[in-house]
């Protein structure tokens, strides 16, 4: 039984004809997606010559206002602002009761060194910029006579009298900033004790801490100045009594600051 092979299908000729306008359509498309990517690209791009020669005035055009994104798409919680939490102990001689300061150490600057290169820091490794960023914050609605309160020292008075006197002065923090602070100067203090009973050999008598906050320039000044030219403020604090030692609490803290004793 013999069967009739399949006659072979022929294409009509409107297939014949639409085939090169697809792929005219087709190369015209992509032909658009990769100059849009290559203006964006020098948009978002540094200073090249092949940006400087196509022209900001020209990319502008092109970007804005359809194609601009802001930058919090990319980066959600960049840092906007450079902290400080600097520390200082003040030691006892043990012949002669007499104290001396030691010099200040900038505990973000040694966490920083902690998280640099390390893919899983661990949460203790941020303890000194946090606090600094709270305190920052919160100093930052005291008025004059409220800070000239904190910087006070606090050596036999019981640093818990500093409440009252904060919220007795009209005109500055509210009662919610006056209790916010007195959480973080606990905070800061302790951190501040067994950081320095892991620096500093002998007797801590006292610590002290002050911070610091200078912002980000703005992206609009980013080609003038950068974060190391910009005006640092600096917030201070006086004196505190030392928290009392807890034996589990300096062996953390002696791995948290991996340094030897000076």
């Amino acid at each position: 039984m013999n069967s009739a092979s399949p006659s072979p299908r022929r294409r009509s000729p409107s297939s014949e004809v639409r085939s090169p306008v697809r792929r005219a359509t087709a190369w015209f498309l992509v032909a658009i997606v990769l100059a849009h990517t290559a203006i964006i690209a020098l948009w978002v791009g540094p200073s090249t010559p092949l940006r400087n020669a196509v022209g900001d005035d020209r990319l502008r055009g092109y970007v804005m206002p359809f194609f601009d994104q802001n930058w919090r798409i990319f980066a959600p919680t960049p840092r906007r602002a450079a902290v400080t939490f600097e520390i200082r102990a003040s030691i006892e001689d043990p012949e002669t009761g007499d104290t001396s300061p030691t010099d200040w150490i900038d505990v973000v600057e040694r966490e920083d060194d902690i998280i640099r290169g390390n893919m899983t820091p661990s949460r203790m490794s941020l303890a000194g910029r946090r606090t600094a960023n709270t305190l920052n914050s919160v100093m930052a609605e005291m008025n004059e006579r409220q800070r000239t309160q904190i910087a006070a020292n606090y050596l036999t008075t019981p640093v818990a009298d500093l409440r009252g006197r904060l919220a007795d002065i009209e005109g500055g923090a509210g009662i919610s900033d006056v209790g916010r602070y007195m959480r973080y100067d606990e905070i800061a203090t302790s951190l501040a004790t067994y950081y320095a009973s892991t620096v500093w050999e002998g007797e801590i008598a006292y610590v002290q801490y002050r911070t610091s906050i200078r912002y980000v320039p703005s992206f609009d000044q980013r080609k003038e100045r950068d974060i190391d030219e910009a005006e640092r403020t600096y917030y201070e604090y006086g004196w505190r009594s030392t928290t009392p030692p807890d034996a589990d609490v300096t062996r953390m803290f002696s791995a948290y600051t991996g340094e030897e004793k000076r």
